[in-house]
Parts: structure tokens; sequence; C-alpha cells
């Protein structure tokens, strides 16, 4: 499973004096305002009393000078350092689900293709469909047509990349083609993001999954007569790496999801089956509860949901040792690598507890009826609260600011709906005018822009750091002017 690479090193580089300011300070209003705000206040005439001090007034003044200096030069480098770790940070979300480039401006339309109703990233392209079964694979920042794939019959779909978020995106495309005979299976055609045509392979039944797994594809396939088959094969060839044949049956209820690095968990009623991915071999079957892995934190821990009766959240080790598990549903948790936090949804009474990912400690707690998590950063924490968007510091449990929640256009506002260049959340509403794209800032809850949206789109995605804007028969990618 291809893994997202670490954020690059951070190299300071140490700054001539005349580069560093004579001081620190806050920016003023008229600062904060744009370009040409603010003017410096002029610097006090020096009275006759300082001018008697005489030479070893000087050099106590020369001396605090220095100190002084040496003082700001620490702080000055202290926060290059922090500026330049943070902005790292930053650059490393871009990617993750719901992530963007950064916006501190509102962004402007890139391009637009008109006529298609969906869109979904696959490598650096946006494979771009509408509802006769066509689809093009288009240039994510150009809207460049570099293939048409679809049409005669064919669906194509982006392959999954993994249920574990902190994985590369998928690179590969799906057309498939339903068989003439009675077997009900399919013939799929793969396609990489720049259209060139790869193998071709026969399925022998509908398609419960599709996922990408370090290069090759793995398919689960519920038969004609209910049985469940796994297929690992390598794109480029059609060779089949191993084929698992369960003997669990599986109904219309039957899922399947890539849990954990190495596993794909299968489940049908109340049944379980676990099939390691390097070769094919069941390694597990249970009538009990199942454990799915919602993402790998980066020291190799797993953050984990028990599905039963009760939902439970639990972390796990690398090697499977359960570090601590608490009863309570999968609020939120955060795709940012630096997050020491996990929120989860109280079952036994109102509100929300955030646990420490170290410990499992309940940390702090919001306690209201109609709480819901909307965005979880390393830094924040924002939730929607009745008719108030809300933001808190996720470390200390402080709220940090109160704005008013205008409806949404599409549905009930969460974590699906809103985008995040790391600095602010991008939220949509519906006012008079219609709908429109707000950034509001995380630190201060204030509006840093909004753009209006189609008068059609149906919802906002990420798209290999730009805005998607989908719906009403059109694809329109935003992004910074």
């Amino acid at each position: 499973m291809r893994r997202r690479s670490d954020a690059e090193m951070v190299v300071v580089e140490l700054t001539d004096a005349d580069d560093v300011p004579t001081s620190p300070s806050a920016p003023s209003a008229a600062d904060a305002s744009g370009p040409g705000g603010g003017t410096p206040s002029a610097v006090p005439g020096t009275s006759d009393r300082a001018r008697r001090r005489g030479r070893h007034g000087g050099r106590r003044t020369g001396v605090l000078a220095l100190a002084a200096a040496l003082a700001v030069g620490a702080v000055v480098g202290a926060n290059v350092v922090e500026q330049r770790a943070e902005a790292a940070r930053r650059a490393a979300l871009v990617d993750l689900p719901g992530v963007v480039a950064p916006l501190p401006s509102a962004p402007v339309e890139l391009w637009r293709a008109t006529g298609w109703s969906e869109a979904d990233v696959v490598g650096d392209a946006l494979l771009v469909q509408g509802d006769d079964g066509g689809a093009e694979l288009r240039d994510v920042g150009t809207g460049a047509v570099r293939a048409a794939v679809g049409g005669d019959g064919r669906t194509c779909t982006v392959v999954a990349a993994s249920a574990i978020p902190s994985v590369e995106p998928s690179s590969l495309v799906s057309c498939r083609t339903q068989q003439p005979d009675a077997s009900g299976g399919y013939a799929v055609n793969l396609v990489d993001a720049d259209g060139a045509a790869l193998a071709s392979v026969v399925l022998p039944g509908e398609v419960l999954l599709e996922q990408q797994v370090d290069d090759d594809v793995v398919h689960v396939v519920r038969t004609a007569d209910g049985s469940v088959q796994v297929r690992r094969t390598d794109p480029v060839t059609g060779d089949e790496r191993w084929v698992h044949r369960s003997s669990m049956r599986a109904g219309d209820d039957a899922w399947a999801v890539v849990a954990v690095d190495r596993v794909l968990v299968m489940g049908a009623d109340s049944a379980r089956s676990a099939v390691a991915l390097d070769d094919g071999a069941e390694v597990a079957r249970t009538d009990g509860d199942g454990v799915v892995v919602l993402d790998v934190l980066p020291d190799g821990r797993r953050l984990e949901a028990v599905l039963a009766l009760r939902t439970r959240m639990r972390v796990s080790s690398p090697d499977g040792e359960v570090l601590f598990e608490e009863e309570g549903g999968p609020a939120t948790y955060s795709l940012d690598p630096a997050a020491r936090e996990v929120v989860l949804r109280d079952l036994t009474g109102p509100g929300l507890r955030v646990h420490d990912l170290a410990s499992g400690d309940v940390v702090w707690t919001i306690e209201d009826d109609d709480v819901w998590p909307v965005l979880h950063l390393a830094d924040a924490l924002v939730v929607r609260a009745d008719d108030e968007l809300q933001g808190w510091d996720p470390r200390t449990g402080q709220r940090l600011w109160t704005r008013e929640l205008l409806p949404s256009p599409w549905s009930v506002l969460g974590p699906e709906s809103v985008l995040t260049d790391g600095a602010r959340v991008l939220v949509p509403e519906l006012t008079v005018e219609g709908a429109r794209l707000v950034a509001v800032d995380l630190a201060s809850g204030e509006d840093s822009w909004r753009v209006p949206l189609p008068e059609a789109a149906d919802r906002v995605v990420a798209a290999r750091g730009r805005v998607l804007v989908l719906g009403g028969g059109d694809v329109v990618v935003l992004g910074a002017p």
C-alpha cells in the first residue's frame, strides 16, 4: 500500500542583522486590513536629562540595547522556525480528503467543463463523467483533455485508493461492461491517469469492492450463486496474483473493506472473514464484532472502530496490541498527522468527548445535546451547535470563537461538506442571493472571503489542492488567483 511521504525537512538559515526586524510587534488593525495600512509612529526625541547621563549611562544603554537586540533576534528566529514548520505541516495536508492549497484570498475559476455531471481525482487528473456513460480524463490544473475513455456501454469509475485516508490517491480508472451471458459478470478494462490502456480482466459476478493495493487491483465479487471471490490482479499484465474463494455466502447486505494495511475484511450478516492481501489466505473467521481501521497514525498506531451493538473506538499498536478502547461513535478523527486527540460521540449522554491519543484519557468534553464536529486539525476543532459554528482549541478545550451558521445549500453541515486549507474552513452557505462558499478563519472566526457558487451546484470537494464544484451539468475548478 503506497504511503504518503513524510514532510520535507525544514532548513532554517541564519539571517544577517540587516534582515532582522528591529522590534517584534503585533499587527495593527490597519496592517490587517491590507497593503498600505498602518503608518509607523514617530520616534520620540531624546530628552536633555538623557543627554546628560554621560559615558557610563551610554555604556549601560549600549549593553541593554545589545541584550534587547539578542532577545529580538531570538524571538524572530523562533518565529521563523515556527512559521516554516507550520507551512510544512499545512503543505503535508494537501491531497488529504477535504484539504485544498492555501487560499488567503478568494479563489477564481480556473476552468469549466459543460455537459458533465461527475468528476473524481485519479493521479494528477480528473475523470469527468456524463449521464450518458461518456467519460474523459482532464488535466486538473488546466482542464485540457488527455483522453476519452467512456461510452459504448462502458461505465468508467476511479479505482478506490484505500479505506485508509493517509494512502496516496488512486492512479487507475476502471471501465466496466456487463457480460451478455447469465453470469452477471463484467469485463473490466483498466486505464491509467493519462488514458493509456492497461489490462482487461473478466470478473464472474457483481463487484462489491474494487481497490488499489500497492500497484495491484483487488476485486471482491459476488457470483450468481451467492458465493464470494477475492482476486488480486496485476493491472498492467492482467495476471492474477491469487484468487480466494470464500465459503461465506453473500446476500444483499454483504460488504467489504480494506481494513488494515495487509488485510481485507468482509462481512455478511453477522459473519466476518479476514483475508491476507499478500497471498489470499483466510487469516480469521468470526461471527463476532468487526474491526475497521480508520487510519494509520504517523508512528504506526492504528485508529480503529469496533462495529458492535454499541460502537467502540480503540487505538492499537503496530503489532495489534490494544492500547486503549472507549465506547463511543467515531464523531471525527483528524487526518492531520500533528493531531494528538480523537473526538468521540458520547453514546451514554449528550455531547462530545475529546480523548488523548496517547493515553485514552478524556481531556475535555462538550456537553450539548446538539453538537456535531465539522473539522478537526491539530490546532482547530470546528463544531456545529444548533444555529452556530464554533471554533475550539482541541488541546485545551478553550472555545475560541462563535459565528452564526446559515443553512447549508445541500444538506446538514458535516465533515463531508466542508473543505479546509489548514488556516481556514470553507463553508457552503445559502443566502437570499443564492449559494456561496465562505472562508472562516480558524483562529478568529472572521470571514476571510466569500465567493458565489453556480446556481445548480450541489457539492464542493477537494481535487489536488483545488476546489471542485459539481452539479447542474457543469464541472467547475476553482483555485488561487
